[in-house]
């Protein structure tokens, strides 16, 4: 398989074109496969309730503060994988811990992550309750993942507009090449990659190649 080449934006003149016909069919598909998944995996949500539930204190799902496309503010929707507690992250990690979550915004060993939650996070089971934000328009199957305003949109320099063009996905180039292996800048220029590049067969190629990722545990923590 030819590797794409996202070595710099400049490099291969990363720009965003329109694609109505595009963006209305992806709508249409990200409707349909949401609906028919929630339905589908209807039993699953209900273990992995219980299960979050019985394993740690604290509510079943936990929702965040994103941006999205056009620079909209959302609440992204996931399991709840961590220990409840209602201080900051500052407060929660000690200087070396949160020092080391400010390089890529991830921790090799999150002290804050339940032994169950481990588990949600190996398995991407945790993203689950995304497919709402599928159906509520917050979000798409295939897209660039949801970023914090506050830690993640400035380090995209003058390509964020770019990026906020299109709908945040459930999984995305970065996440099917790479995810937590690679260094923030390499995600950085991934992202943007797919913002340029989109098209019915990258969303495809991703789309399946998010399994083997999941099965081989390919970058998850």
């Amino acid at each position: 398989m030819k590797k794409e080449d996202y070595s710099s934006p400049l490099d291969i003149g990363y720009c965003y074109k329109k694609q109505p016909a595009y963006d209305f069919f992806k709508r249409f598909f990200d409707i349909l496969i949401s609906l028919f998944s929630l339905i589908i995996l209807s039993p699953v949500f209900l273990i992995l309730m219980i299960l979050v539930k019985a394993t740690s204190k604290g509510p079943i799902f936990f929702k965040h503060r994103r941006v999205g496309k056009d620079g909209k503010d959302f609440y992204v929707y996931k399991f709840r994988t961590m220990k409840y507690d209602s201080r900051s992250i500052e407060e929660t990690l000690t200087k070396e811990e949160f020092a080391e979550y400010l390089i890529d915004l991830k921790l090799k060993e999150d002290p804050r992550v339940t032994k169950f939650g481990r588990l949600l996070r190996k398995s991407s089971l945790d993203e689950l309750p995304q497919l709402i934000n599928i159906i509520k328009g917050d979000m798409s199957l295939v897209g660039p993942r949801p970023i914090l305003r506050e830690y993640e949109l400035a380090r995209f320099g003058k390509y964020q507009d770019l990026l906020l063009k299109v709908r945040p996905g459930l999984t995305g180039y970065w996440g099917t090449h790479g995810r937590n292996d690679t260094t923030y800048e390499e995600r950085i220029k991934m992202e943007l990659y797919y913002v340029t590049k989109r098209s019915f067969w990258l969303d495809t190629k991703i789309f399946f190649l998010t399994f083997k990722a999941i099965f081989t545990k390919k970058g998850a923590i």
